[in-house]
């Protein structure tokens, strides 16, 4: 395989993992929703909602781009 092959490679696997974190995302989202309105929720599921807002933000905006897991790591602490 030449380097071209492998870094396309590479980045299809960066772009679905980016993508399963997403629907993970969601559905964490989902499930937050349905178990108790944001207004409810505790403090600490305010902040991990937060997290997961500013998370599911930057996949939105660099969704084309080679998104790798530390980067979201960063965003969200």
């Amino acid at each position: 395989m030449c380097a071209k092959s492998i870094c396309g490679v590479v980045a299809i696997v960066h772009q679905l993992q980016a993508q399963t974190l997403l629907m993970e995302i969601l559905l964490m989202m989902n499930r937050m929703v349905g178990e108790r309105t944001v207004q409810e929720a505790t403090a600490a599921q305010r902040n991990n909602y937060s997290r997961l807002i500013l998370a599911k933000n930057y996949l939105i905006e660099h969704y084309t781009d080679d998104v790798k897991i530390k980067d979201l790591e960063a965003i969200c602490g």
